[in-house]
């Protein structure tokens, strides 16, 4: 492979890979992924050939590999009983525009399609979100309480912790 050209085929849409960049770069995988993910010190020399190989193959780094290796899906699930009105659209751009200043995607669901005090939909789950917003009503307290001792993250919206949590 040239290192002066892309190494992507928009006919394949083949894009670069970690591997190729690592190629390119003279370095392993695993030191590619910590100058992407910042998990560890890399020296600025090196740092400084993976990210010009990073440039010149144009590599984007796949979101869903990143998840995997931080283990956080920078992504927050917002639990809301309906999505309409006048009172739901403002707090859902608030609540969307403070995760967005703070490097998060939100990922909403609405309890009335799961029906009337249902468990956590799987989309907000622990592997889909890094924490969930749950709005009075949407959740039983026993749900609530299997949240909490399975570690989820959780904030309550307009409603008080079941007692004991």
């Amino acid at each position: 492979m040239n290192s002066t050209t892309s190494h992507h085929d928009p006919v394949t849409g083949d894009a670069a890979t970690i591997s190729d960049v690592a190629r390119l770069a003279g370095v392993s995988i695993s030191t590619v992924s910590r100058v992407v993910n910042g998990t560890a010190p890399v020296s600025g020399a090196v740092a400084a050939r993976v990210e010009a190989a990073m440039q010149t193959l144009n590599y984007v780094p796949r979101a869903a590999a990143r998840n995997l290796a931080s283990r956080r899906s920078h992504t927050l699930g917002l639990l809301l009983a309906v999505s309409s009105g006048d009172f739901f659209g403002p707090l859902l751009a608030g609540v969307e525009g403070v995760a967005a200043e703070h490097g998060y995607d939100l990922l909403v669901s609405t309890a009335g399609r799961l029906g009337p005090q249902s468990d956590l939909p799987r989309s907000l789950g622990r592997h889909n979100t890094d924490g969930v917003l749950v709005f009075a009503g949407c959740l039983t307290a026993d749900a609530l309480r299997h949240l909490h001792t399975g570690g989820a993250r959780v904030v309550l919206v307009h409603a008080s912790a079941p007692e004991g949590l």
